[in-house]
């Protein structure tokens, strides 16, 4: 174990990056079931908009639900991105973490209403025991770590992150 933790230590000196690093952010989440909405469907209810995605779920005490989204609003924008095919969708998925500024744009029975807010955390890990994230400065950045803590002991996992380098301690 002390040699694992000299040569990580080692190790991390070695691969320092010269990038200055920012605080962990946690991942944001809609907490929303969805499905495209298909073209056939606009123009059957004579929708302005052309593409968006249909939201059959929402998830309590996430983003959506918080902004007082529904299911059956169509999502027609994200933080000013028009035009939401599913693509587009997802990939501003993977962009939203917690506490960042967030509008959407929504139809609701024919009428477009925007709702403005923050990003809610996305849902956190589910683990028997206690996950601890950690970090302390360290040249032009910060040192992070994710610990697993098991419940009734046993071995502790983790891993320790560098300015975007991963390495794992195990």
């Amino acid at each position: 174990m002390r040699f694992k933790i000299g040569f990580l230590f080692s190790l991390l000196l070695v691969v320092s990056l010269t990038t200055i690093a920012q605080h962990l952010r946690h991942k944001g989440s809609l907490g929303i079931k969805y499905t495209e909405v298909t073209d056939s469907l606009m123009l059957r209810q004579r929708l302005p908009d052309r593409h968006g995605i249909l939201v059959k779920d929402v998830m309590p005490d996430f983003t959506a639900a918080r902004l007082g989204i529904q299911p059956g609003d169509i999502l027609v924008s994200i933080n000013e991105t028009d035009s939401l095919y599913l693509s587009d969708f997802r990939q501003l998925e993977q962009q939203l973490y917690e506490q960042e500024p967030i509008s959407i744009t929504y139809i609701r029975n024919r009428k477009k209403s925007r709702a403005v807010g923050s990003v809610m955390a996305g849902p956190k890990e589910s683990t028997q025991g206690e996950v601890i994230y950690g970090e302390v400065p360290y040249q032009r950045g910060f040192l992070r770590s994710i610990v697993h803590k098991p419940t009734g002991g046993g071995a502790l996992s983790g891993g320790i992150l560098h300015s975007g380098t991963r390495m794992y301690l195990y």
